[in-house]
């Protein structure tokens, strides 16, 4: 199966996981802000690879770096809110 790196095939929670990561967020962060467990980020992003590219690795880096290709930067996101 050839590569997609379509992020635009991902779920809206991928997609939203992903936002998080991009604006440079880890997995309990995200965890927090989005009221789920842990894990459940972990599955998400694992998902989003694998919907990429079930074949092969996609990094945690090359999704983040799709991410910001079609979206652009996170320059603001509510958690950064005092």
């Amino acid at each position: 199966m050839a590569v997609t790196q379509d992020i635009t095939k991902l779920t809206p929670t991928q997609t939203e996981v992903i936002n998080l990561l991009a604006a440079g967020l880890d997995a309990p962060e995200i965890a927090h802000y989005l009221s789920i467990d842990k894990n459940t980020v972990k599955n998400h992003v694992y998902d989003a690879k694998q919907r990429l590219d079930p074949d092969h690795w996609v990094s945690r880096g090359r999704l983040v770096a799709l991410y910001v290709a079609h979206y652009g930067l996170p320059n603001y996101h509510p958690i950064f809110k005092d």
